[in-house]
């Protein structure tokens, strides 16, 4: 009787796992926008793709850091550069420098008001060290026309550089609204 040919190695197993969790996540990250669609809704779509992202954040941390490279689309390039900021003890010394790079050049291809976005939300996660404010800072001092920003997204701009809300003023009214119909057609 022939026998069966050994079983593989459990690292190729492993391998295969690692393989599949990645190709599933990429695929995520180019088709997850994170708003509803005709057959679910965006909070349905916000837990799956949390799930992944922690996943591969906690399983593969270079390989999560080297997806902002692959072209993704926005939304996961923000999620991708808060998660990466605000897990920032976690990453081991020589890959810093990598994921630092990453970060800023996904920051920098982001519209401006969704970086401004991802920005916004690390201040709320209270993500405040050393790397986070360089990034901050080095996105800030990058952008190409300052004084547009000013004009355009001041209120997101002062909220990504020094965490305080600014609000308008809103402006009194100068006349005194007429009151019904009788106020039209009365003389004056």
């Amino acid at each position: 009787m022939p026998t069966a040919p050994p079983a593989p190695p459990a690292r190729f197993h492993t391998e295969r796992v690692e393989r599949e969790d990645l190709v599933m996540f990429i695929n995520a990250c180019f088709a997850c926008t994170g708003q509803a669609e005709f057959y679910g809704t965006s909070g349905g779509q916000a837990v799956s793709i949390e799930f992944l992202h922690e996943n591969i954040l906690g399983n593969y941390r270079r390989l999560y850091a080297r997806t902002l490279a692959a072209g993704i689309n926005h939304f996961n390039q923000a999620r991708i550069a808060v998660n990466l900021l605000a897990t920032g003890a976690e990453t081991p010394a020589p890959d810093r420098r990598e994921e630092g790079s990453l970060i800023a050049a996904a920051l920098r291809e982001l519209p401006p008001q969704r970086a401004l976005r991802a920005l916004r939300e690390l201040r709320e996660r209270r993500v405040n060290h050393r790397r986070a404010r360089a990034v901050i800072r080095g996105y800030l001092a990058g952008r190409p026309d300052p004084a547009f920003d000013a004009c355009a997204i001041a209120d997101a701009l002062c909220a990504a550089a020094d965490g305080r809300r600014r609000w308008r003023r809103t402006p009194v009214a100068t006349t005194t609204p007429r009151r019904g119909r009788a106020a039209a057609s009365a003389p004056s």
